[in-house]
């Protein structure tokens, strides 16, 4: 049956909406402005309802070199581009009903984040609408706080970082926190084309052994399925690390009809030093032959200025810092270091080999090896400023290219830089 999760969200968030407009009306309520979090937040004297702005925007200036041994795929490019630019409201209507509704602007179209109500007495969580679906640890970590420009390459590739209309519903306590949740379609896409939709079920829990700022160590496990539904296929490709513009060199084509993946993830933060590692597999059942893939990553990172990283172990995410000694104090802000290592791997069965039975499959899958270096500055408490570099090394991403063919190519690496310039509020 269609989830119909668009129109209840409006009827929920116009209900409440008119409510509370005339309870206001009923009675004089006084609010508060405050400034602090960068941007205004209006909250009434009894602290029941409240309202802030929220934003972000990411301006990247990037250069790639890619290289393939003098071949087609050769690529250089450089250029201008902006990674995200989001605007956006959150608030609450009471102790219990939140909500948050944000929009992604490129050129002169947009298109929705999150959009849900949530509904958060002690100890436990649940949104419906546009929400993340419950992801990894790299997934679910805002991008505004990562150290580096893009997250990990097994993290994009394997869809880890998405939104879609559903149910998420997470219980907590002081150290841990399991999570689970049912999915659709994202909002974005158009329902009058949908006579099938997918279905997504994903379930992660960590749990903290400490969770004091400075001194974090956490570890964590998930699993997701999904059901394209007779609505198309998965693709499983990436781009070379630290980049979202130009080309996927590695990629299978569209295969996945469903699709099962396992992550387990770790986390030490010991003063001014973190530590974040990863692996995931993923199972894909297709219509030629079952394929299993997987990737990982390790992340080290230090403020050489003595910031440490937060964290929050309801969520079981990180989160962002506030240098020592701001900019605008006299100070120099806070500066940090960061080296990443990315591995993954999407050669199995007969991908790009000469026993594929689809010619398609033949010049597919491949691996790909990555290192990643960066610096980050934060001046002040909503500016960053990152600097990374990343070596992509590419093995077999062409596969053999006839039936007749023994030879597998595809080899190459690639190089990018970028530099970003954020403000979030």
């Amino acid at each position: 049956m269609k989830f119909k999760f668009k129109a209840a969200l409006a009827a929920s968030v116009l209900a409440l909406s008119c409510a509370a407009s005339s309870a206001q009306a009923q009675n004089t309520v006084n609010t508060a402005v405050d400034w602090s979090t960068g941007s205004p937040r209006w909250t009434t004297d009894d602290g029941q309802f409240q309202f802030k702005l929220r934003g972000r925007l990411m301006a990247d200036a990037y250069s790639i070199d890619a290289d393939f041994g003098g071949t087609t795929r050769d690529a250089s490019s450089s250029g201008f581009g902006t990674r995200r630019a989001r605007l956006g409201v959150d608030g609450k209507f009471n102790e219990v009903f939140k909500f948050r509704a944000e929009a992604t602007f490129a050129g002169s179209a947009a298109t929705w984040e999150d959009i849900y109500l949530e509904y958060a007495p002690n100890g436990m969580s649940v949104w419906i609408g546009n929400n993340y679906v419950n992801t990894t640890l790299d997934g679910f970590t805002s991008s505004t706080v990562h150290l580096t420009n893009e997250r990990a390459l097994v993290t994009n590739t394997f869809g880890r970082a998405s939104r879609h209309m559903g149910v998420n519903v997470r219980k907590y306590s002081d150290n841990w926190q399991i999570t689970g949740g049912f999915y659709g379609d994202s909002i974005n896409n158009n329902e009058s084309n949908n006579t099938t939709e997918a279905r997504i079920g994903e379930l992660r829990g960590s749990y903290a052994f400490s969770a004091a700022r400075g001194n974090i160590a956490h570890v964590g496990a998930s699993v997701r399925y999904r059901d394209r539904n007779q609505s198309g296929a998965f693709s499983y490709s990436s781009r070379p690390v630290q980049t979202n513009y130009g080309s996927s060199f590695l990629s299978t084509g569209s295969i996945g009809q469903k699709d099962t993946t396992y992550g387990i993830e770790g986390l030490f933060s010991k003063g001014s030093f973190t530590a974040v590692a990863e692996y995931q597999i993923l199972e894909a059942k297709t219509l030629v032959e079952d394929l299993t893939f997987n990737g990982g990553y390790i992340e080290l990172s230090y403020f050489l200025t003595g910031e440490t990283r937060g964290y929050s172990a309801n969520s079981g995410t990180i989160s962002g810092v506030k240098p020592n000694s701001p900019l605008q104090e006299g100070g120099y802000g806070a500066w940090a270091i960061v080296g990443r290592y990315d591995t993954l791997d999407l050669s199995d069965g007969t991908l790009g080999k000469a026993a594929a039975t689809t010619s398609a499959w033949r010049t597919a899958g491949g691996s790909a090896d990555a290192y990643s270096i960066g610096v980050l500055w934060q001046p002040t408490d909503f500016v960053i400023f990152r600097a990374t570099y990343g070596y992509t090394d590419f093995k077999d991403t062409q596969g053999i290219d006839s039936a007749a063919a023994t030879q597998i190519t595809g080899n190459g690496d690639a190089q990018t830089f970028t530099i970003r310039t954020q403000f979030s509020f």
